[in-house]
């Protein structure tokens, strides 16, 4: 009996994947927030990218996004489980912060 090598089924699978997400775009950037701490306290992304906010705390949080443009964003009260979708479409430099735990801050850099 002969055994194939499984490498040329791996790779074709990989190259798949990297096709799809350049034809859909690109997977969403996930932000874990544990201990009243987001997972990272910077980004930059694409404009249009999607940032998805998971709570894993056991208590609630608050995204709160401030741009550079001025804008003001307020998503409300996350409860622990819920993840928070957002979308950044303007180019810009944006402050994530929870209103509840003020020391929660990141960056978002938004770019062409």
């Amino acid at each position: 009996m002969r055994i194939r090598s499984i490498w040329p089924a791996l790779a074709l699978c990989v190259a798949a994947v990297f096709v799809t997400q350049a034809a859909f775009g690109t997977e969403p950037t996930l932000i874990d927030q544990v201990r009243q701490r987001f997972s990272l306290s910077k980004i930059s992304i694409l404009s249009g990218d999607v940032v998805n906010y998971i709570n894993h705390d056991d208590v609630q949080h608050n995204i709160h996004i401030f741009g550079s443009d001025g804008s003001d964003i307020d998503r409300g009260l996350q409860n622990p489980g819920q993840t928070i979708v957002q979308k950044f479409d303007k180019i810009g430099e944006y402050t994530v912060r929870c209103s509840i735990h003020q020391k929660m801050k990141m960056k978002v850099e938004v770019r062409a």
